[in-house]
Formats: C-alpha cells, structure tokens, sequence
C-alpha cells in the first residue's frame, strides 16, 4: 500500500507543478514541458523517499518496491502524455464531442455540428506543431524532416511494420 501511496503523490506533485506552471506561463513546447516536470518530480520525489528513510521518518523500502515506485510513476507519466496530446490542440472530434456535451440534454442538429467545424484546419494545427517541435521544417511552402523528425518516422514506421498495420492513418 506504501508504493502505491507514494507512486501517486510522487505523480500527483508533478501534476502541481505542471498546473501552477500552466497558471503563470503556458509553454510553448507543453509535451516537452510535462516531461521535464514530471522527470524531475520523479527525481524529487526519490531524494525525498531516501531522505525520509535515511533520517528514520519512513521504513526502509526493498530494492524492488523503488523500482515498482519507478515503474508506476512512468506509467502514469507516459499515459498523462497520451492524454494531454489529445487535449493540447482540439481535434474535429474533441470539439464535436465538447460542443454536443455543452448542449446538455437538448442535443445539437447535423446543421450546428457542421457550422462549428467551420474554419477549423486540422491538418495545418498538426502542420504548425510539428514546426515548433522541430521535427519538419518549412521552406518555400514544402515541409521536410528535420533529423529529430526522421528519427521519429523511423521508429513509428518500424512499429508500424512489427504490428502488420496498413499504411496510411
């Protein structure tokens, strides 16, 4: 029960700081950013363990029960990530989805769920992120891969190929 009690408020520190940094000042690069928070709540949270048992205010943890400290914190570090990428920039199907929900019990009509995606580009809002994460660059209206960005399309198109997916999206 200890492992679990320390895995999620080693976690859920990180997920403080990553709402008081979003309150002061929202990152350009938020995915990046997360990481960072939640790499070093991670750290903090660690020191602070071997600090509290070193000291005698907590009881000794085996070898394993750091690491499975270790494991569960990355687990909910990397499905956070997953999650906050759906969210970070409105898909057609979030913005559906929240519009319909606001809606309450009345519902929206096929005519107001058309209207509302009007104007939205999703293809250029992943376009404008993958320049500002570095992986393409755009030149003369054609965008190509940066070594960071193939590096990426390498390791999806090997899993891809290991999973025995179909091309395409």
């Amino acid at each position: 029960m200890w492992v679990t009690a320390v895995a999620f408020g080693i976690f859920f520190a990180g997920f403080f700081v990553h709402l008081l940094v979003w309150r002061i000042s929202l990152p350009t690069r938020q995915t990046a950013a997360l990481v960072v928070i939640f790499f070093l709540s991670l750290v903090g949270g660690m020191t602070t363990l071997f600090a509290c048992v070193a000291a005698g205010y907590a009881t000794p943890f085996r070898v394993w029960e750091y690491l499975h400290v270790i494991l569960f914190h990355l687990t909910l570090m990397f499905t956070y990530l997953i999650v906050y990428t759906s969210i970070e920039e409105r898909s057609p199907s979030m913005t559906l989805l929240v519009f319909v929900h606001e809606a309450g019990k009345t519902g929206r009509t096929r005519e107001e769920m058309a209207g509302v995606l009007t104007g939205i580009a999703p293809v250029e809002i992943r376009l404008r992120g993958m320049v500002r994460d570095h992986l393409t660059v755009e030149s003369d209206g054609v965008c190509r891969l940066t070594s960071k960005g193939r590096a990426w399309a390498c390791v999806f198109s090997t899993w891809r190929r290991f999973l025995k997916m179909k091309k395409g999206g």
